[in-house]
């Protein structure tokens, strides 16, 4: 059988005037610089790496409330990414801090955000251009064109972006408005802007570890933020924060179930740290590393010995190199190569 061991985690804090490791859990409670620090969980890894083939990227989490924070969304730049029904995201990536500001003062105003598209299958044929006459014809024999962009009424909401398309099958001819933002299941044609959804949070960075956060709320921008790794900034009144865990201007995703390493997450009062094994992280003037130690499982063997009559059998178990004695008899376990026999190899076995 194997004999397993639990991992022994540890962290390093490298302060400017001592260096101490202790051994961790979660739960766990010390102090760095005069702050309170918790072990808040042990865990496997995932997120960002540097890639010098990479792309800007950035992992965030979203908390709301007392729910736990939906963790692990990563943002590509200039790709818009949603966040439940009510939210999108959307990472830029820019030359200076000045150049972010002025991209985010302008807003909503200079970003594309809306595209149309024909379900087929498990997958959708989208469309950036809403020229008339584009559209797709699918494997079935159906046929999907774009006529022209409009607005229609909905009660309760008022007016609407709408698009009129023409759906062909077998000659029979099909025209029918598509409402923005308005898809459900089983539609076939599928109209979106993502600028409209009622909460827009756009980010904007220029250099690794920090990021320039605006959240627009039905159309209405909120002031612009500052946040760096590991903080979480505000997002309305509604009781929504968004936490900044990485930021990279060359990036690959490491993601859940690829990785092999761990990270002690670690709860700051102003902050967030997350140390991943073989990385230090700062807080202030200290560095804390992690690391996890685990220990191989042992294969450990149980011989028993049944005598003859009502006599109870007798049993051991045995490690590599250990013996043990029994009425005269001294019975050792080892494994290939024998020590006694250093020409030939075999099987675990005990004399």
């Amino acid at each position: 059988m194997l004999s397993r061991f639990d991992p022994t985690d540890t962290l390093t804090v490298i302060a400017p005037e001592e260096t101490r490791t202790r051994t961790i859990v979660a739960g766990d409670r010390f102090e760095v610089e005069g702050a309170s620090i918790e072990v808040a969980s042990i865990r496997n890894w995932s997120g960002l790496l540097r890639m010098p083939q990479g792309r800007p990227m950035a992992n965030v989490a979203l908390e709301r409330g007392e729910e736990e924070p939906a963790e692990g969304l990563i943002l590509s730049a200039d790709a818009w990414t949603p966040a439940g029904d009510d939210m999108v995201l959307l990472l830029r990536w820019f030359e200076s801090e000045q150049v972010a500001r002025e991209a985010l003062g302008s807003g909503l105003k200079d970003l594309r955000a809306a595209r149309w598209g024909v379900v087929e299958g498990d997958s959708v044929h989208w469309f950036e251009s809403f020229a008339p006459g584009s559209g797709v014809d699918l494997s079935d024999g159906a046929s999907v064109t774009l006529l022209r962009a409009g607005a229609r009424f909905v009660e309760s909401v008022g007016r609407l972006p709408a698009l009129l398309v023409c759906i062909e099958r077998d000659g029979e001819r099909d025209e029918r408005w598509v409402l923005v933002n308005r898809g459900a299941e089983g539609d076939l044609v599928l109209f979106e802007d993502l600028a409209r959804r009622e909460w827009v949070v756009l980010l904007a960075a220029w250099r690794d570890g920090l990021a320039l956060v605006r959240a627009v709320h039905n159309g209405q921008p909120e002031a612009i933020q500052v946040i760096d790794e590991g903080r979480a900034c505000a997002l309305g009144a509604a009781g929504r924060a968004l936490r900044l865990d990485q930021v990279m201007g060359t990036a690959a995703v490491v993601f859940p179930g690829d990785s092999t390493a761990f990270e002690a997450v670690l709860d700051a009062p102003d902050r967030t740290l997350r140390v991943r094994e073989g990385e230090a992280v700062r807080y202030g003037d200290t560095r804390l590393t992690f690391d996890r130690d685990e220990r191989p499982a042992v294969v450990r063997y149980t011989f028993s010995r049944a005598a003859p009559g009502p006599e109870r059998p007798f049993a051991f178990s045995l490690d590599a190199g250990q013996s043990v004695h029994y009425e005269g008899w001294r019975c050792l376990l080892y494994t290939s190569p024998s020590p006694r026999d250093r020409t030939r190899s075999r099987m675990p076995s005990s004399a």
